[in-house]
C-alpha cells in the first residue's frame, strides 16, 4: 500500500507540473499575440501617418492657362499648366483632378481629367480642355459682343491617401483657380504667348529652361533671354541663344555664376515677324563648394 500512495503520489506531481507547464505555454502565445497584435496597429499606425503626410505635403507651386487654341468657328482648347512641389522621395500617385470652365462669367461646363503621377521635387503637368462658346446659350450675343473675353478654370487636384499603398482612405484636394483672357476677330483667336514652366534642372552654373510649344502655324524662332535683374526689358544684351524647331521646347542656359539668381523669359517670332513674350520665370543657381 505505501508504494501505491507513492506512486499516485507521483503521478499527480508529474500531472501538476504538466499543468503548470501548459499554463506558461499559453501564457507566453497570449503575450506573442499582443505583442504581434501591437506591431500590426503600430506599423498601420505608422503606414497611415507617413502616406497622409505625404499628401498633405504635396503643393501646387505654379498654375496657368498657357494657350488657348481655337478648333473650330467658336470651339477651343484650353491647356492647363501645373508646377507640383512633391517634397519626399518617391513618385506619389495623384487620383486626378477636377474642372469647371466659366466664360465672362457664366458657367460653360465641367470635367475631369484621369490619374497621373508626380515624381520627387518640381515637376510641371499640362491637361488639355475643350469647350464650345455655343454651349453659353442666352450669354453667347453678349459674350460676342465684347473684344476681350476671360475664361476662368477651377477645380481641385486629387491627392489620395493610400493604406499599404493599396487602398484608398483618404482623398485631399488641392483647389485652384486660374483665369486668362482672349478675343475673338473676325472669327480668328489671338493666342496667348508660349508659358515658361518653373525650372526643375538647376546646377551651380546652368539652368535648364522647358516651355510650352507655340500654338500657331507660322512659327519662325524661339529666343530665350535672362537677366540678374526681375522684371527685365528684353534686348539683344538679354539674349542667351536661339532655337529654330518649333517641338523643341527646351534649353540649357550655361556659364552662370553660383548662388546668383536669374529670371528668364522666352520670345517667339511669326513668319510675319510678329512677337509675344513669356512669363518670367526665376531660379537661383546652387553654392559652388570648394575644391
Amino acid at each position: 500500500m505505501p508504494a501505491k500512495e507513492n506512486r499516485n503520489k507521483e503521478e499527480n506531481e508529474g500531472t501538476l507540473k504538466k499543468l503548470k507547464k501548459d499554463v506558461k505555454r499559453i501564457k507566453r502565445l497570449r503575450y506573442l499575440k499582443m505583442l504581434l497584435s501591437l506591431l500590426i496597429v503600430s506599423g498601420v499606425a505608422i503606414d497611415l501617418g507617413y502616406t497622409y503626410a505625404v499628401a498633405k505635403d504635396v503643393q501646387i507651386v505654379d498654375k496657368k492657362i498657357s494657350s488657348i487654341t481655337p478648333e473650330g468657328e467658336l470651339r477651343f482648347r484650353a491647356t492647363l499648366t501645373f508646377t507640383f512641389d512633391n517634397p519626399r522621395e518617391r513618385e506619389l500617385d495623384l487620383e486626378g483632378l477636377t474642372y469647371r470652365i466659366y466664360v465672362e462669367g457664366s458657367y460653360l461646363g465641367e470635367g475631369e481629367k484621369g490619374a497621373f503621377t508626380i515624381s520627387p521635387g518640381l515637376s510641371n503637368h499640362t491637361f488639355d480642355i475643350h469647350f464650345d462658346l455655343r454651349d453659353l446659350g442666352a450669354a453667347l450675343d453678349s459674350a460676342l459682343g465684347k473684344e476681350v473675353l476671360h475664361l476662368r478654370v477651377k477645380g481641385h487636384v486629387k491627392v489620395p491617401a493610400r493604406f499599404f499603398g493599396l487602398y484608398t482612405w483618404r482623398v485631399l484636394e488641392l483647389p485652384y483657380d486660374v483665369t486668362e483672357t482672349f478675343t475673338i476677330k473676325g472669327g480668328s483667336v489671338v493666342v496667348p504667348p508660349v508659358t515658361l514652366y518653373v525650372p526643375v534642372e538647376v546646377t551651380y552654373s546652368s539652368v535648364t529652361l522647358d516651355w510650352s510649344r507655340y500654338a500657331g502655324e507660322d512659327f519662325s524662332r524661339y529666343e530665350v533671354h535672362y537677366s540678374t535683374q526681375p522684371n527685365f526689358q528684353i534686348s539683344s544684351n538679354t539674349l542667351a541663344g536661339v532655337v529654330e524647331e518649333i517641338d523643341t521646347t527646351t534649353y540649357t542656359v550655361e556659364n552662370l555664376r553660383s548662388r546668383t539668381t536669374y529670371y528668364f523669359k522666352i520670345r517667339v517670332y511669326s513668319i510675319q515677324g510678329l512677337q509675344a513674350d513669356s512669363n518670367e520665370v526665376s531660379a537661383t543657381t546652387l553654392f559652388l563648394p570648394f575644391p
